[in-house]
């Protein structure tokens, strides 16, 4: 039998000061034994993003991005 049970959670916030803002993400979650897989899968996440506003409706971003399946 296997079972398609788990967790999954996410934090972040943003701040915003004039034209910039900076954000952080973290998330963590865990499946336990797929059908494709016996053993428990876990998954570990994080992304820091800033984006700048040049006028309106013109952003530009730069995202950072770490991942742990």
């Amino acid at each position: 039998m296997t079972s398609l049970d788990g967790r999954r959670w996410e934090i972040g916030l943003q701040y915003v000061f004039g034209p910039n803002a900076v954000s952080a993400v973290y998330g963590n979650g865990k499946q336990e034994r797929l059908i494709s897989n016996p053993n428990d899968e876990e998954l570990q996440h994080m992304m820091v993003a800033f984006r700048r506003t040049l006028g309106p409706g013109v952003f530009w971003y730069m995202n950072f991005t770490w991942a742990d399946f």
